[in-house]
This record gives structure tokens, C-alpha cells and sequence, in this order.
């Protein structure tokens, strides 16, 4: 009896282990593609109403990539004195090189993103902060090797207007 449970504890682990590493790799005897990018520059701006989308564009990367941009379609806004909410799912995600090649694509598992203010008193400034967090499934191109990647993406963006225009993307962050 006891046997016959190590033998089906073994058997689940294996059934359940397989399809997570053929989902991280799609090609055989290759390792599933890591890492990560930075940058910064471009805009983030944020429609309110289902059916719109929070959407990034212009962001130049540091190292071997040009740019990235993404759409995000809404799926629920809502907002309250301080604080405003999204959720989004779908949409895109697209990374370029230098030669304007599509290195990496993929759309949204989910995301969220807050606006929140500071600053003001007397005479004094607001600033705004989107903050815009996200995970993300697709595939990236390394030469002739197309693997499957997941991870998440990070955006902070300023901006002195709260009524959803555009602000500046002053950090991304990409991790797979």
C-alpha cells in the first residue's frame, strides 16, 4: 500500500511539473528566456470608460532594445476623492530593437494602475502619480529562437493634470 502511494504521489508531481515547462519553453532542449529591461521617456495616458485603454507609448530602453509600448483595455475605473482606479486585461505589449524588428509581443494577464496626488497648500503645486502594475504572457525573439515568455511590468508616470491626460513615464520596468 505504501508502494502504491509514493508511486502515485510520483506520477501527480510529474503530470503536474510537465506542462508548466513546455509552457515556459517552446522549444525543446532550450532553457525558458529571462531577464529584465529598464527606461524611461514617452507617455502614459488613460481613457475612463470601458472599452478604453491605459496606453504607453515612446518609452526608450536602455541596452540592445529601442522602445516599448503597450495597450491596456479597461476593465473597470473608478474614482474617488483621492485616488483613482483601473483594471485592464488584453491589449498588447510591444518591444522593439534598433532596426524596428518586433523582439518581443504579448498582451496583458491583468494590470492595474492608481492615480494618486500630493503636494498643494497655499500657492503650492499638485503633482500626480500613475502607478501601473502588470503581468503579461507572450513570446520573444532571440535570433532564430522564439520562446514563451511571462512576467510583469511596472510604470511610474507624473503629470500636473488629473483629468486622465497624458503624463510622463519617468520609470519602466520589465521582468520575464
Amino acid at each position: 500500500m505504501r508502494t502504491m502511494k509514493n508511486v502515485l504521489s510520483l506520477a501527480c508531481a510529474v503530470a503536474l511539473a510537465a506542462p508548466l515547462t513546455a509552457a515556459g519553453n517552446m522549444n525543446a532542449g532550450s532553457t525558458p528566456a529571462t531577464g529584465s529591461m529598464t527606461g524611461s521617456g514617452g507617455s502614459l495616458s488613460a481613457g475612463r470608460q470601458r472599452g478604453q485603454s491605459i496606453v504607453v507609448q515612446g518609452v526608450t530602453l536602455s541596452g540592445a532594445y529601442q522602445s516599448v509600448m503597450f495597450s491596456c483595455p479597461l476593465t473597470f475605473f473608478g474614482a474617488s476623492t483621492y485616488q483613482w482606479n483601473w483594471t485592464c486585461s488584453g491589449g498588447s505589449v510591444t518591444i522593439k530593437d534598433p532596426s524596428s524588428s518586433i523582439v518581443m509581443s504579448g498582451k496583458f494577464a491583468g494590470a492595474t494602475m492608481k492615480l494618486t496626488g500630493a503636494g498643494g497648500g497655499r500657492g503650492g503645486h499638485v503633482s500626480y502619480t500613475y502607478r501601473f502594475s502588470g503581468s503579461f504572457i507572450g513570446t520573444m525573439k532571440q535570433g532564430a529562437t522564439i520562446r514563451a515568455v511571462s512576467g510583469s511590468i511596472s510604470t511610474l508616470a507624473t503629470t500636473r493634470i488629473a483629468n486622465g491626460a497624458p503624463g510622463k513615464v519617468v520609470n519602466f520596468s520589465l521582468g520575464w
